[in-house]
């Protein structure tokens, strides 16, 4: 454990050669695990890591990191809401996720300086040594439905509500069959690009 103080762990031990292990680590109060780790690589993020008993011994420790508050709203929950705020460590990556209620998008998020830190409905950042707030600004925002002939033979993304003039990237997985292009609602061609 490479922070008592932080938290504590349990399935050290003497095993047998290809016996199942199961290490568990247990934060403390304000605290995050951040990882299972063999010298400097990290094995796994969850607090509990199973593995089988190679033929030699390991030496795996834990750490833990003292947690930040993460704080996140919406600033008009009529037009969108967001997840719920929690704590993180220092050195975890984040995902918040921003969800615009129909007829509107999410503009970016900002800080308490008011900021503008990110225009991704889902933003993903690294928990700094200190609280975070963060919030989202909702706009009027518009429809952009897509579909496939077979969806049997293609998966779409990008669908979703978007403010106008914001750059939307659209893209298609083929499964089987050849991709045409995109069209509009007439039929006309928009682009070969998939």
């Amino acid at each position: 454990n490479l922070n008592p103080d932080l938290g504590s762990v349990t399935g050290e031990g003497l095993y047998g050669y290809n016996q199942e292990v199961t290490l568990i680590a247990t934060p403390n109060e304000h605290c995050s695990f951040f990882g299972w780790f063999d010298n400097d690589t990290l094995l796994s993020s969850d607090m509990n890591y199973s593995f089988t008993m190679p033929n030699k011994n390991l030496n795996y420790q834990a750490k833990f990191v003292p947690s930040h508050y993460l704080y996140i709203s919406s600033d008009d929950e009529n037009k969108g809401t967001v997840t719920y705020p929690t704590e993180y460590g220092e050195g975890m990556e984040v995902t918040i996720s921003a969800n615009a209620k129909e007829g509107y998008a999410l503009d970016y998020w900002y800080d308490d300086d008011l900021n503008e830190v990110s225009y991704d409905n889902s933003y993903t950042f690294t928990m700094p040594n200190h609280d975070v707030t963060l919030y989202a600004s909702f706009t009027t925002g518009y429809s952009l439905i897509l579909s496939t002939n077979d969806s049997s033979k293609a998966t779409i993304h990008g669908e979703g509500q978007y403010k106008q003039g914001r750059e939307v990237t659209v893209s298609v997985d083929i499964t089987s069959g050849v991709f045409r292009g995109w069209y509009d609602e007439n039929g006309e061609l928009v682009s070969k690009l998939n």
